[in-house]
């Protein structure tokens, strides 16, 4: 019995490793993290739920989309786009503003390795891009990350804010 266990195992990881097209998802993975702003400061504490999509492309290659809704708290200092060419949202932020983020980021991955059951032992680890990628597509694989597209959407109805909106898009979307 417990032969036939440990082949089935490493059937159920072959066939994993060379997927088929197909779509996945994977999460909810609670996350708290900082939030970069364009002059490379931290303006904010983020607190949100990530979900992935997978789409097998066949090959080895993946479409990721990666999707966050949750909460943000401000420190204080620049403004998240104060550095931007057009700014238009002021260049200070107060702390302690808390607000709503959603968004989400497309990349693809290119790896022979893939194992969709990666997150269930320690899903905390998924929460993050690098763990998921190490974790559903090996640690000892070679992936090539390379984003396509992102599109982050901030609002608050704090009063003291001048702008309740912010908008983080990349240009490909």
């Amino acid at each position: 019995m417990r032969f036939s266990m440990i082949a089935a195992a490493a059937l159920g990881l072959s066939l994993s490793a060379t997927a088929a097209p197909g779509t996945q998802q994977f999460g909810p993975f609670a996350l708290t993290t900082t939030d970069g702003g364009s002059c490379g400061n931290f303006w904010a504490n983020d607190t949100f739920e990530r979900r992935y999509t997978v789409i097998s492309n066949g090959g080895g290659k993946f479409t990721i989309r990666e999707q966050d809704h949750g909460t943000f708290v401000t420190i204080a200092g620049q403004s998240p786009g104060a550095c931007e060419t057009a700014q238009h949202h002021g260049s200070f932020v107060s702390a302690g503003i808390a607000g709503d983020i959603q968004g989400s980021a497309d990349f693809t991955v290119t790896s022979a390795t893939y194992n969709p059951s990666g997150c269930d032992a320690t899903p905390s680890v998924c929460s993050t891009r690098s763990g998921f990628v190490s974790l559903v597509f090996g640690p000892g694989a070679v992936a090539t990350i390379t984003f396509t597209a992102f599109n982050f959407e901030y609002s608050s109805s704090d009063q003291s804010l001048g702008y309740h909106h912010w908008q983080d898009k990349s240009i490909k979307r």
